[in-house]
Formats: structure tokens, sequence, C-alpha cells
């Protein structure tokens, strides 16, 4: 006898089609999928539910045959379904890039927050405060089925921003269980953060090119962790290197090996440091440590443009490199091509955090090493960067929308590296204070034409957009103070022009000011020339400038 084969699949359901009886979408869904089983011999497995979603999605995730699967699609109220896929992870002077000087002034838990702090692996609630104000698990949590729940979760807890450093390439943003989960988040006005990704830098090489989610690539910071080699003279060779151990300082040849890929050569040099060149294939880096390490080299040199270099050097083999890039995924996106992704870039290398104290860190010889932090590289340690940014924005702007707070951190990032180059890949962003100050209200000018004979007046009509406010000023043209600005150090004359239906002549300027002075006044509002009639204006002999209607 064999048992078929069940997987995880999301199923979105129309609420629409929910009949009345039930009390709930769990109810509902735990129902449908019962009369899924009805039928069913030994053989087959029970449909089992395993998340019912209220906000992220209509709908749940529930572990399916192929044969419940399509006879599910004729229940009342299915509209599609994906099948459950595994998320991609990710994997200093944050506290001086971020702004923040100083650990005190922790507030209380906000009224609004309605989560809950739970009990985990190696992990109690009572050590939830102030600053970590709530903490839940959702199974293995790295597939899609567990990533919805937690972001339904984090709806329903009234969360300000969602920071997630995992991806899933090469899906349509229909077909995306991400992508629809943070677009109900964005509704609900939750700031969501994503990495960006580390298979770059090759041209559609990032994940989450989402347009409504800040994608954030990662950049390196002015420090590392040098090592050098001395080759014998006052010559030394800078790189960097994370070996845990002492090195002797005892002389070694050094043989340069090309490619390392010939392992019978490499052991007959087992007393000296071996240089590699790194080709660029595919795990070519990685076969060559492979190469290096098992042929009992003293130590090996590794000449590289991988931008997952920091995989190897954080290493019990003595191993050092040069030449290292920063871990970037490039556009466009595959979901969004017209996007220009990623958004911004943040601190991501050799980032010191914390670590779960159960885990490995390294191995020296036989020696296992532990340690409460770790030192990690790529854009899962930049997004969290930006997401703590927002977070202290939507602290400081409490009335910033979510979209609000990622054009901040946008429109004020720096373009311009430590180099005084600019930055091709992403803009650097300046930190909390700078976007903190920068204005939400964007001002833009036209220039208006008048093409009718006689008096006139014009009035400015807008056509609402949701989420924006927008206003006119002034909101109508016709009898209007004029003032003129002179493009030099000349004469300054403030004008008026009244309707005829005031009973004046529109085509007579009337002098209320004439001053001999050096000024040039500041206005925001439409613009004309002097020396253009078209508005009716009649420019003062000998006078060139600008009009401002006010």
């Amino acid at each position: 006898m064999k048992l078929v084969q069940a997987d995880n699949y999301i199923i979105h359901m129309d609420l629409s089609a929910m009949p009345q009886a039930f009390t709930s979408r769990e109810s509902w869904h735990m129902s449908t999928l019962s009369s899924l089983s009805a039928n069913t011999n030994a053989t087959i497995p029970t449909a089992k539910l395993i998340y019912s979603y209220n906000h992220a999605i209509h709908g749940f995730s529930a572990s399916l045959t192929p044969a419940q699967l399509e006879a599910l699609k004729n229940a009342p109220g299915y509209v599609s379904s994906v099948r459950d896929r595994t998320v991609k992870l990710d994997t200093t002077h944050s506290f001086k890039f971020i702004g923040l000087n100083s650990h005190t002034g922790m507030t209380d838990v906000p009224v609004k927050w309605k989560g809950d702090c739970e009990s985990g692996t190696e992990f109690n609630s009572s050590l939830c405060n102030k600053k970590l104000i709530g903490a839940r698990s959702f199974n293995k949590g790295s597939y899609t089925t567990d990533i919805i729940a937690a972001i339904d979760q984090a709806i329903t807890d009234g969360v300000d921003v969602i920071s997630m450093s995992f991806g899933i390439d090469n899906l349509q943003l229909y077909e995306d269980p991400i992508a629809i989960a943070t677009f109900a988040a964005i509704e609900k006005n939750i700031f969501v953060s994503t990495s960006a990704g580390n298979d770059g830098p090759g041209l559609g090489t990032l994940h989450n090119g989402i347009p409504w989610v800040l994608t954030v690539a990662a950049g390196t910071l002015d420090r590392s962790f040098g090592a050098s080699i001395s080759l014998g003279t006052d010559d030394f060779v800078n790189g960097v290197a994370l070996y845990p151990g002492n090195f002797s300082s005892n002389p070694f040849p050094v043989v340069f090996m090309n490619a390392c890929d010939d392992t019978s050569e490499l052991k007959k040099l087992a007393g000296s440091i071996i240089v590699c060149q790194d080709p660029g294939r595919d795990d070519s880096l990685r076969d060559q440590f492979d190469n290096v390490q098992f042929a009992g080299n003293v130590a090996g040199v590794f000449v590289t443009n991988s931008t997952q270099l920091d995989t190897f050097i954080q290493s019990p083999f003595p191993l050092f490199s040069w030449n290292r890039k920063t871990a970037m995924m490039s556009g466009p996106s595959f979901s969004s091509p017209s996007i220009l992704k990623p958004d911004i870039m943040a601190p991501g290398d050799l980032i010191l955090a914390a670590w779960p104290p159960n885990i490995l860190v390294d191995r020296l010889n036989s020696e296992t090493m532990f340690s409460n932090y770790n030192l990690l590289s790529g854009t899962s340690m930049a997004c969290p960067h930006a997401s703590g940014i927002a977070a202290l924005l939507k602290g400081t702007r409490p009335d910033w929308s979510a979209a609000a707070i990622r054009s901040a951190l946008m429109t004020t990032s720096d373009p311009i590296d430590n180099t005084g180059s600019p930055i091709k890949d992403a803009a650097y962003f300046n930190g909390t204070n700078v976007a903190a100050d920068s204005s939400t209200t964007r001002e833009f000018g036209r220039t208006v034409t008048n093409v009718e004979k006689g008096s006139f007046i014009y009035k400015a009509t807008l056509t609402p957009i949701k989420g924006f406010k927008a206003t006119v000023e002034p909101d109508t043209l016709g009898s209007r103070k004029i003032i003129v600005e002179s493009d030099s150090k000349e004469a300054i004359a403030v004008l008026h022009r009244q309707s005829e239906v005031d009973g004046i002549s529109p085509m007579v300027p009337h002098i209320h000011e004439l001053v001999q002075r050096d000024c040039r006044l500041q206005f925001r509002h439409f613009r004309a020339r002097v020396t253009d009639l078209q508005m009716g204006w009649r420019a003062w002999p000998g006078l060139h400038g600008t009009v401002h209607v006010l």
C-alpha cells in the first residue's frame, strides 16, 4: 500500500461567497476541507488546514493531494491556488548611521499594540520589554504559508513596520504570495522593507522588485577586518580575513597556482601559502577553497570579485582575499521591469549583531565556537537598517503614511560615495534626522497663457487622487496683484491690474511703488515674462524682469 503524497498550497477564496451560517472564516475553511476528505480511503491523507488568513489575503493554506486540489477548484468561493514555496534568506557603524547616540529613553508599549510575547526555542516570554514588545513564531518560518500567516498576524497586532530579509525569484506579482500579502499591509498603512538579495551584480538578479515595498541593497562600511601578507621585504599585500586563530609568524613560500584546480599539484606544496585566481564561475571559489584546505597547504590567498566572499573569509582555515565587492543584486525585476530597483542602499558588510547562542559560529580545527554575537554580510543585514530608520521616522512623524516614509528615505538619500564619486548601483541614505526634516509636500509650477480678449478669470480644479492631498495657489487668476522682479540692479515696479468688471481698463498699469535698490524676491507661484503681453500685462518701458502673479 502506497500513501498518496500531499503538498502544501495557498488557496485564495472569494469572501463574498462565505455562507452566513459560518461564524468565522476559519470555520468556513474547515468545512470546505472536510468535504474533500469525506470519501477518501486509508491511502489518501486527510486534507489538513495549516493557516486561515484574515487580513493578508482572503483564503487559507492547506496540505492537499493532487485529487483534493482538483476537487477544491469546484468548491464555492474558490478563486485560485499556488504551491507553497521556500523563500531564500539573504543572509558597525549602525548606531551612528541611523542617528542614534543614546540607548535610553524607551517609551511605554503603545496602547494600540495588540500583540503578544510567546515563548519559543531557547526564548522565554519574560525576555520581552519596552524594546522587544512582542515575539511570535510560525512553524519553520521559511515557507510562504508561514510568511503570509506572520504578515496576517502583524496586521492584526497593529505593527508599524514589517522587515523581511528573504524573497522569491522569478514570480509575477499575481503569483507571488509575498507581493499580495505586503499589498494588504500597505493598505493598512504598514511600512514594508525587503532585502534585494545577494546574487548580483548581473542584470535581473534581484528579488523583491515589488513596487509598493522598499527594496534594500547592501553597501560596505568605512571599516574592515584587515590582514596583510609580508613578501619578505618592505612590501605588503593588504586584504581581509576573519581567521579566528593565531597564525604562525614563520616565513613560508608563496606560490601562485592560477585556478587551484589541480589537487595533486597542491598536495606537493603542503608547506606553502597558495595564491589562487578566481575564474568567476559558479562555485569556483568554493572549489578553490576546498582544494587548498584539503591539500594541507599552510594558508590560501584568493583573488576574487565574489559578492559572497564573507562566506569564505569567516573560516577555520587561514585564508586571505582582496578586491572585495558589495553584495548587490541588480534590476530590472522579473515582475515589474519598468520600476527602478533596488530603491536604496544600507550598511550590509560584516555587520556585528546578536546571534543565537545554540547555533555554531565557527570551528577551529576540532574546537567548536559559539557566541552571542556574529559577523554577517548581505542584504539581510542591510534591510533591518532601513526598517529601523522607518520605525524612527514613524515615531517622529506619526501622521506620515507608509508611502511618505518611503519617499522621505529615497528622496533624502546621498548618491555620492566616500570617494566623491556617484554610487552607480543604488543611493545610500543619510539617516533619520535628514529624512525626518524632509518635506512630503512637492511643488510644481505651471505657466497659464490667456487666450481670451478683454477681462478674464481662470479657476483651477483638481481631480482627487486617493492617498494624496493637492492644492493650487492661487486657485483663481484674473484680478491679481503683480510684482515685477528685476533681472539686474534696476527699478522694481509693483503694478496692479483690475478687470473691466471693476470699472477700470485692464490694459492700464497703475504704479503703486517704484524702488531703486538691489533686490530679488522669492516666489513659488505662476510666472510670466514682463515683455510677454499674452497675459494682458503691459511692460514698464525700459524694465526687464519677471512677473509673479500672487
